[in-house]
């Protein structure tokens, strides 16, 4: 007899090994983020839901910013659970004209959010006019 007759069908296994497989801790440890820019400044945005703002760490270091977060376990007994709890990380590389000592992070609605300033920010902006070439005025 089959170790699928045995344990019942292959569907039913395969069911049980992905409910095991999902308790496992996951390996996957780092913070979503996003970068862009905005009025001259750099933004990284990463998802910190459920995180308080004491429980975040934000640290630069050799032109990176160095982003911590830890979300506790609550007490309880869970039956079945998908968040994911521990420490996360991410090290954000920052642009060659980032200001070091003009960074602010805020954290609201389970977004934290890293401005920095740079030296783009401080040259005016200047336009310029667009020529057409081989026409008649």
């Amino acid at each position: 007899m089959s170790n699928a007759r045995q344990n019942g069908s292959p569907s039913r296994v395969l069911t049980r090994l992905t409910g095991w497989l999902g308790a496992l801790p996951s390996r996957r440890r780092e913070l979503p983020v996003e970068e862009s820019t905005e009025d001259g400044r750099f933004l990284v945005r990463a998802e910190v839901p459920g995180v308080a703002p004491d429980a975040v760490e934000v640290d630069v270091r050799d032109g990176a910013l160095l982003i911590k977060a830890t979300r506790g376990e609550p007490a309880g007994h869970r039956i079945r659970t998908d968040l994911r709890y521990g420490t996360f990380a991410r090290t954000v590389a920052l642009p060659a004209d980032a200001k070091e000592d003009d960074i602010r992070a805020r954290c609201a609605r389970g977004i934290l959010t890293i401005s920095v300033g740079t030296a783009a920010g401080d040259r005016p902006k200047r336009r310029i006019p667009v020529e057409a070439e081989g026409m008649a005025p």
